[in-house]
């Protein structure tokens, strides 16, 4: 049951229009179930002028208060604002009164949606992508900038733009404690727009598996300079390419076995929304957070990582942080794989 200070809120809530009574409008003007009547609201409270009074946990001498109008008056031409104040016996049958129910939602149970700023950047920040409140990812890009930039040698060179009209993000939980630091987790405001977050996945896809970029694939890719690209922004075309070359068979045999090949091991992931960095991508993500082979172990990151982008006939594309360096290596060769997403 409601407590009395709890209606007066309510009353404050919805404004000068819960102080008048309200004989213009089609009331509730018999018994019936609470929200059935659209016309009988006021900022989407219902029942507050038809309907039921409402017993509240308010007493004056041996008498509880009702507040609000009934179904009985209205039906009689008695107009009583929501805001009304009348007293009976608790213990009477009063078949004109009710109660309205209240529950307490804690500020963790009820996290206020603050968009977070469109002038501040969030790289370093944790993600959380699926809307668990758990982080998922670190941004390593934020689009709300343009940058130009190289990790380590040219080899490691990018450069994005600043795109407008981007998705609304919030804090859903702070001072999370990860590999990459103490930082808040930043997680999706339903609604339209480009994402703004590059992010890379927190843990090694499969973690502690090595995989070939694509083992029968060596001096076959003719067209390595179209089907993927080098620069920021291409990962995940890139990585949709493949996985259509690999399922065709386009370039050899298919190898899903022992050292399987990346494009058939990580379709799951790929229809989640999740890619392999392209070489430009893995170039933002190691100057952006300030990766060397001094630290990169703190960050819990593998020594050598595959990107999406073609070297050669024979050969892709590589990160290796121990060395600091961006190289090609054979496409028979094994490497980690550590995924990507926007959100």
């Amino acid at each position: 049951m409601i407590w009395g200070c709890q209606y007066d809120q309510m009353i404050k809530f919805i404004g000068e229009q819960a102080q008048v009574g309200h004989s213009d409008r089609n009331l509730t003007k018999t018994q019936a179930l609470s929200g059935q009547n659209e016309l009988d609201k006021m900022n989407n409270i219902y029942d507050l002028e038809g309907n039921s009074l409402e017993w509240i946990l308010e007493s004056r001498e041996n008498y509880r208060t009702e507040r609000g109008n009934s179904f009985l008056e209205a039906s009689i031409g008695t107009y009583n604002p929501a805001s009304s104040r009348t007293y009976n016996d608790p213990g009477a049958g009063w078949a004109v009164a009710s109660t309205r129910s209240t529950l307490y939602i804690g500020l963790e149970e009820a996290q206020i949606q603050e968009p977070i700023s469109k002038t501040q950047s969030y790289v370093g920040y944790y993600a959380d992508v699926d809307g668990d409140k758990q982080p998922d990812g670190i941004i390593y890009a934020d689009l709300a900038f343009s940058k130009s930039g190289q990790w380590s040698t040219n080899n490691g060179a990018y450069s994005y733009y600043s795109i407008a009209d981007t998705k609304d993000y919030y804090i859903c939980q702070t001072n999370y404690e990860g590999p990459f630091g103490t930082k808040d987790v930043l997680t999706l405001i339903e609604g339209e727009g480009a994402d703004r977050f590059y992010v890379m996945s927190l843990e090694d896809f499969n973690t502690g598996t090595n995989y070939c970029w694509y083992d029968g694939a060596y001096g076959a890719i003719s067209d390595y300079s179209t089907v993927t690209s080098l620069n920021f922004g291409t990962g995940k075309s890139n990585t949709a390419k493949m996985i259509a070359k690999w399922n065709s068979g386009a370039y050899g045999a298919k190898n899903d076995g022992s050292d399987p090949d990346i494009w058939g091991a990580i379709q799951e992931k790929v229809a989640e929304g999740w890619f392999v960095p392209s070489r430009g991508e893995w170039g933002a993500f190691g100057d952006n957070l300030k990766i060397t082979s001094s630290n990169y172990k703190d960050y819990e990151l593998y020594d050598t990582y595959w990107s999406s982008s073609l070297y050669d006939a024979s050969y892709a594309w590589y990160i290796g942080f121990s060395l600091e360096n961006m190289a090609g290596f054979y496409v028979t060769s094994t490497n980690r794989i550590r995924l990507s997403i926007t959100f």
